[in-house]
């Protein structure tokens, strides 16, 4: 008498495919924040530097600050 196999999914398999999804999920969610972040800092040192152009502008070109605008 031949026995067959059985064809479904066992519990290991999918507590495996559980911890490769939910890793690869993580993974790329930390990526996002990472990138997130990096780019809010990028942005309060792009606004520092014209903040410090504008003060530049103010005191050694004495210009009014409707010309920086």
């Amino acid at each position: 008498m031949l026995v067959s196999k059985n064809k479904g999914i066992t519990l290991l398999e999918t507590i495996i495919s559980m911890l490769v999804i939910s890793t690869i999920l993580i993974g790329a969610l930390t990526f996002y924040g990472v990138m997130g972040r990096c780019e809010e800092e990028e942005q309060k040192e792009m606004k520092a530097t014209f903040q410090i152009d504008a003060v530049k502008k103010l005191i050694l070109c004495n210009m009014d600050y409707g010309d920086i605008k």
